[in-house]
């Protein structure tokens, strides 16, 4: 019997929060760059916790912060359908290490979406 595998769903494009909706484009373009850069880690969290859990499924919202020296200040989930303490913590630590093109301060609100597909 073959395992179900992941699939981790990133969105199409970003939500800025209201704080960076006049930033322009090229601000959103690079920042998804940089969560897509880092998607075999989001991927992993969830494979972790999938193992454990087969029916893990669910979207994770998140919200950071991006100092200008592309430094994330402040992450957290703010909410979730996962209702995966550990994998939603992966998230955040994840994202925590990244390391965002320089720039503005920029608030972002960001969806992940985790499910087994066959």
């Amino acid at each position: 019997m073959r395992s179900p595998q992941s699939a981790y769903v990133l969105p199409v494009s970003l939500a800025l929060l209201a704080a960076c909706s006049t930033a322009p484009r090229t601000v959103q373009e690079r920042v998804e760059a940089a969560l897509e850069d880092h998607r075999d880690s989001f991927e992993n969290c969830y494979k972790l916790e999938l193992q454990k859990k087969p029916t893990l499924a669910g979207k994770v919202e998140t919200e950071f912060t991006i100092d200008p020296q592309g430094r994330v200040s402040q992450a957290a989930v703010r909410k979730t359908t996962l209702r995966d303490a550990t994998t939603e913590r992966c998230v955040i630590d994840t994202i925590r290490s990244i390391q965002f093109p320089k720039g503005h301060a920029t608030q972002v609100s960001y969806p992940f979406t985790f499910h087994v597909s066959e």
